[in-house]
């Protein structure tokens, strides 16, 4: 059974306990696969290829002597590491009825017989296949890799193109399907087609399965361009005559071309991105008036000739432009195209367009298909816009406003990414349709590659791991009927925030967004975040209303209320979203500016961590072979550029093939956490931030059970632990978000005013003899020093209701302040005390006895 190299990092063992399907036993079409090369006669093998040779075989010396003995030319294939692994022969006899030349190519391989002998026999290798010359394509990483069909082709390409590594699959255009060709993955290819119908037929299989591979961009040498010419010491001659079925570049250099030759060629008439001939037959169904060609799209201009008569002349307007679907929502509104373009590069490139965006003067899907590599001629906007309007392709897709995941109509879920759809049903397609660029997920490196470094790095540092879990964490909020969440790192400069983010962002492939920005921007980005994460880095870049706009919207997932142009309501944008966030200062600071102050609500959404550990190298805990925290956090934010995109990438592949499984699986998890660790006892609003930490850490050790993430396992579920103790120490106890906020306000109030807004009017000897003292400017109250020699104070009623408790329920947090011992009650049980100050009335003022505003207790357990 062939493993599919580019997952082959998602093995049968990453999730033994998801889905009986993914350990099924084999296919009997796969056992008979594995039996390929196996030669049998009356049931029993009567050669079986020895893969690879070994090393004591005796020296190739096969003959057919019906053939006329040995062949005439021997091509060997080795496995990566060079080993042999046999050859392809090639016999060039005489046809005795015919008296015509012809060619047999026969694969050749060591074989063990029935009766125990070894030889070099005729027999096929078995399949997954190496390519021809597979060592040297290794050996030059850097080179563009031809791939031509057969080993003589390929041979001639390697003489004409001494740049590049010239290669075949084994069998030519018999099965290209049977060959391995995951060592394209990331290169440029070109694949040189012969002059015939089966060399067209080789090339549109080859880049079926380049593509498939992951090669970086594929382009086309077609032998008819060169066998059309015939070089010359100034430039080349047109070729007599057609140029003759079945010509390639072997014969090409049988008729005199030379590597110069080739070069010279190839400035005249540059590689161009390869169009499968398929799509060109089928996509030129759909309009009479426009034909798509290798070279780009033409429309037809009617023309006078030599004789006035009406003659079509076809002319060129822009280049390869595919319209291969039309989408349209679930509920057939919302309809759309598919354009797919190739660039100069040879990358293919998909566009999903609006058809509103046709409505007016199609400046806008312009720019998005110009900036994506598109060639438009001058003044050939009218030509485009008809082009695709008139288009009517038979193809149907489904297309959704936003990613994340979607029902299919199966009763499945998919999850839809702007350029791959996880889970996709198998029959229809889905498409991601919106009028604003989708967020870029880069996918830079393999997953082994992000675990060896960034993964690494971050296993001992809880703050990472943490950062890392909730990267994850947004992807599963739908499934569980999760509401919003984020989580915002407060603390000085240069400790390591914006590293935290940057090493969460290599998950996915995302740049770091920024606090400073628009209403309107910042709905976008939400949007595009659907289902994912969002990061948002320098809190202190935002002004405090914009602060706070923003992270009421993105802790309630949904957009501002607008009006169209006609003044009807818009349909409110809905999102789901886990977002990470940094600053010098935290939200409710950030308020602070403005006079405001955060919601229970808020608190509960937009929780606050520390950003420094408390070990002298700012947000880390271990540096491991760095020697400060400075070149750390370098290398980390350098690798995160490096290798992104692969971790979210297989998550969501299992996540999507395992979809409800997985989502009990976190539920049962999380409710463990949570009864583990959280104490019954505290207020609700500690226990709906602990489900937000019991979340991340359920995430955090899924990935890890997935061989995602790693770490040992409870790495993720400690570092949650840790965090949500140093929330609830910052937060000052386990009581509700409104008491801790009123005690906060009263600290605030004495710790920043006790000298200059409250006055001392009491004489040294503690009599009622008024001192003389310079009055207060905003006088919130009075102080007056204790024989115990410590500060108690009396606040005026209303700035106790101005300051404290505005916004608060009045009531519950006096009673709160009372219990507590922080404001004391008279005799008669109120609030306020009767007091006489030197110097005025007699005044009923809030009586704070001690600077000890009090504490709180532990809501997690040890």
């Amino acid at each position: 059974m062939s493993v599919d190299v580019q997952n082959a990092e998602i093995s049968h063992n990453r999730l033994p306990i998801m889905n009986d399907k993914i350990i099924s036993p084999l296919t009997q079409e796969e056992i008979s696969a594995a039996k390929i090369g196996s030669i049998q006669h009356n049931g029993q093998i009567k050669k079986k290829p020895i893969i690879p040779v070994p090393m004591d075989a005796p020296e190739f010396n096969f003959e057919i002597p019906g053939f006329g003995g040995k062949p005439s030319q021997t091509y060997p294939y080795h496995i990566a590491d060079g080993q042999l692994v046999g050859y392809i022969a090639r016999w060039d006899i005489i046809n005795q009825e015919t008296g015509e030349r012809e060619k047999k190519i026969l694969p050749v391989c060591y074989c063990e017989l029935s009766n125990g002998q070894r030889a070099w026999r005729s027999a096929g290798i078995p399949s997954p296949r190496p390519l021809y010359r597979l060592p040297e394509i290794l050996a030059c990483a850097d080179a563009p890799v031809v791939i031509c069909e057969g080993e003589k082709t390929a041979s001639a390409a390697q003489t004409l193109l001494p740049d590049f590594v010239a290669t075949t699959p084994m069998h030519g255009a018999q099965s290209p399907h049977k060959t391995d060709l995951s060592v394209v993955k990331n290169r440029k290819v070109i694949i040189a087609t012969d002059h015939d119908d089966a060399g067209e037929q080789f090339g549109d299989a080859v880049y079926d399965l380049c593509l498939a591979a992951g090669a970086e961009s594929i382009f086309h040498l077609s032998a008819e361009t060169v066998g059309s010419r015939h070089p010359t010491e100034n430039g080349f001659d047109a070729r007599n005559g057609d140029v003759p079925q079945g010509y390639d570049l072997a014969d090409a250099l049988q008729d005199g071309w030379t590597a110069q030759d080739i070069s010279r060629l190839n400035q005249l008439v540059p590689l161009r991105p390869y169009i499968k001939n398929s799509e060109l037959r089928d996509l030129n169904g759909n309009n009479r008036c426009f034909r798509l060609t290798p070279n780009g799209v033409e429309y037809a201009k009617e023309i006078k000739d030599a004789d006035g008569n009406a003659v079509v002349e076809w002319r060129w307007f822009c280049s390869y432009l595919a319209i291969t679907h039309q989408t349209r929502d679930a509920g057939s509104n919302n309809w759309g195209r598919v354009l797919e373009l190739i660039d100069n590069d040879g990358k293919r490139k998909e566009y999903v367009l609006p058809m509103a965006e046709l409505a007016g003067d199609g400046t806008e899907y312009r720019q998005e298909l110009l900036s994506r590599g598109l060639r438009l001629a001058p003044k050939a906007r009218d030509q485009l816009h008809s082009y695709i309007t008139t288009a009517n392709p038979k193809k149907r897709a489904t297309c959704v406003a936003k990613p994340g995941w979607h029902d299919t109509g199966d009763g499945k879920k998919c999850f839809v990414m702007p350029a791959k759809v996880y889970g996709a049903p198998p029959n229809g397609r889905i498409v991601l349709q919106q009028n604003l660029p989708p967020q870029e997920f880069k996918r830079s490196g393999s997953l082994s590659d992000w675990q060896d470094t960034i993964g690494r790095l971050a296993g001992h540092n809880p703050r990472l791991v943490f950062a890392l879990s909730v990267a994850l964490s947004g992807t599963v909020l739908g499934l569980l009927g999760e509401e919003n969440f984020g989580f915002h790192f407060s603390g000085g400069s240069s400790v390591g925030k914006t590293t935290a983010l940057e090493v969460a962002a290599s998950a996915w492939g995302l740049s770091l967004r920024s606090w400073r920005t628009t209403d309107n921007a910042a709905e976008s980005l939400a949007r595009q975040a659907n289902d994912t994460v969002l990061f948002l880095d320098e809190l202190s870049q935002a002004d405090a209303f914009s602060a706070d706009a923003l992270a009421y919207m993105l802790g309630n997932g949904i957009s501002k209320a607008r009006s169209n142009r006609n003044g009807a309501a818009r349909p409110v944008e809905q999102f789901r979203l886990a977002f990470l966030s940094s600053g010098e200062t935290g939200l409710a600071a950030k308020m602070q500016e403005s006079g405001k102050s955060t919601k229970a609500g808020q608190s509960v959404r937009f929780i606050e961590i520390p950003a420094d550990a408390g070990k002298g190298f700012g947000l880390f805990d271990c540096l491991h072979e760095f020697s400060d925290a400075n070149k750390f956090s370098i290398e980390l934010k350098q690798l995160s550029k490096r290798y992104s995109g692969a971790v979210a990438d297989h998550f969501l592949t299992i996540l999507s093939e395992n979809t409800m499984l997985i989502a009990d699986r976190i539920l049962e998890s999380r409710k463990s956490w949570v009864a583990n660790h959280v104490q019954a006892h505290s207020d609700g609003q500690v226990h709906r931030v602990a489900q937000k930490f019991a979340l991340v850490a359920a995430v955090g050790e899924l990935a890890t059970s997935l061989q995602i993430f790693p770490w040992q396992p409870e790495t993720a579920s400690n570092a949650a632990l840790a965090l949500l103790r140093e929330w609830i120490s910052k937060r000052g106890g386990t009581e509700a978000h409104e008491m801790t906020e009123a005690e906060g306000r009263l600290r605030r109030l004495i710790a920043e005013h006790g000298s200059s807004r409250f006055e001392a009017p009491w004489s040294a000897d503690g009599s009622d003899a008024p001192q003389l003292v310079s009055k207060a400017i905003n006088r919130a109250g009075f102080k007056r020093l204790t024989t115990d020699n410590v500060w108690e104070y009396f606040i005026l009623p209303d700035v106790f209701d101005r300051e404290i408790i505005a916004g608060l329920p009045a009531a519950q947090v006096k009673a709160h302040l009372a219990a507590k011992g922080i404001i004391a009650r008279d005799p008669k049980g109120k609030f306020t005390a009767s007091v006489r100050v030197p110097g005025y009335k007699q005044a009923r003022l809030y009586h704070i006895p001690s600077t000890n505003l009090g504490g709180g207790g532990d809501a997690v357990d040890e």
